[in-house]
């Protein structure tokens, strides 16, 4: 297994778009699941910092994105 890099983040991110669960299951099969994990939370924070312009707008968001969706079942 291999440490995911961003490439990895943003080809398993395009697999999931596009639906494509072969392209997924290559890419969750050749890291490590934890390190995945990180790197795409990391990918996350980024994104959100980013989109909404500071970390405290990102949070208001979540928080009310949580609110929203709380007994929601996720994909």
């Amino acid at each position: 297994m291999t440490s995911p890099t961003a490439e990895t983040v943003v080809a398993l991110l395009r697999a999931g778009l596009a639906n494509d669960q072969e392209g997924q299951a290559v890419i969750l099969a050749s890291c490590d699941p934890l390190e995945l994990l990180g790197a795409l939370a990391g990918f996350t924070i980024a994104m959100g910092h980013n989109v909404f312009h500071g970390a405290d707008n990102f949070d208001e968001f979540l928080s009310d994105w949580q609110a929203a969706h709380l007994n929601d079942p996720m994909p």
